[in-house]
């Protein structure tokens, strides 16, 4: 009985898919385990010749040697596993105290940030923020790392910003290229007041040799003014590259007046335009995310606010 009930279930009509299905699988799962062996041993093979993966802070001396290369899959698997094995790490990601060094991130050399696909991941991040549409005016993809910096407190792709943070002129992370000159620009894509398309400039320089060197300020610094309820403000950091030395007063005096009804007035620009009146391209960029907290009241209140902007 139990015989003919077996062949009564195997001769079913819908019992041929399924053992078609389940053939199916094993056959795939049977390709791919063939495959990670085969990449796994190309890595082994692989691994003595070429140079070791990074994982803490790399260097950020330049090779002569080309791209630093990616890391390699047995590299990538040794990683993982000395991780998961890691009791802290586990304990702190349990707790939800885990955090990622952004410093290693955002200071990462030129060749590093391009061997590991920073620039594409920071153009895919990018979309998603909609930097492109109201800051650029077109998509193009960075062509070196660069980033804003508050002490130990970074623009790197779309991490939060507290403006208490802000409250000192930032420091300036890029490779320079011989013989070239930088614009730097520190913009609020959601700050003007006015309604029209455009930016706010928290800071400007131009004629800019390297990241320590002085430059000439076109608008001096003023930390980040999220309005009290207007949610979060897009920071944007833009790395712009010169056609030759910049005249301060004339990029100054091509920005709008100061308003006595909004002090903000003076730093409103739309980036795209101005950069394409100066002959500016913009090469590389990173971005944050900032909103309200107690030390934006005193910011617009030295900036000549009478009455903070308040968004119920």
């Amino acid at each position: 009985m139990a015989a003919n009930m077996g062949m009564r279930v195997l001769n079913a009509p819908h019992a041929v898919p399924a053992l078609r299905r389940a053939q199916r699988w094993r056959t795939w799962k049977q390709t791919v385990q063939v495959h990670r062996l085969r990449l796994a041993t190309t890595a082994s093979c692989n691994a003595a010749a070429a140079p070791r993966f990074v994982f803490d802070q790399p260097s950020n001396t330049k090779s002569t040697t080309g791209i630093v290369p990616k890391p390699t899959l047995a590299d990538r698997a040794q990683e993982y596993w000395r991780r998961r094995k890691d009791p802290e790490l586990e304990e702190a990601a349990r707790r939800l105290d885990l955090r990622v060094p952004l410093t290693n991130v955002a200071t990462l050399s030129d060749q590093h940030f391009l061997a590991y696909n920073g620039h594409l991941r920071l153009r895919n991040m990018a979309f998603n923020y909609h930097i492109f549409d109201d800051v650029f005016g077109k998509v193009f993809v960075p062509k070196k790392n660069f980033a804003v910096s508050w002490a130990d407190t970074y623009t790197y792709r779309g991490n939060l910003v507290a403006p208490n943070d802000t409250l000192v002129a930032p420091a300036f992370h890029f490779e320079p290229e011989a013989n070239v000159q930088y614009t730097v620009a520190l913009l609020d894509a959601d700050g003007r007041l006015d309604g029209s398309e455009g930016q706010v400039a928290h800071a400007l320089t131009c004629n800019l040799t390297g990241p320590t060197a002085s430059g000439d300020e076109v608008l001096p610094y003023m930390p980040l003014t999220p309005f009290q309820g207007s949610g979060y403000h897009r920071v944007v950091a833009v790395l712009l590259q010169q056609s030759g030395a910049l005249d301060a007063a004339a990029l100054r005096d091509s920005l709008p007046a100061v308003s006595s009804q909004n002090p903000l007035s003076n730093r409103y620009m739309k980036l795209q335009d101005w950069a394409r009146q100066h002959n500016l391209q913009p090469v590389a960029f990173s971005f944050s995310q900032a909103q309200h907290d107690a030390s934006v009241t005193s910011t617009l209140a030295s900036a000549g606010f009478h009455q903070e902007p308040s968004f119920a």
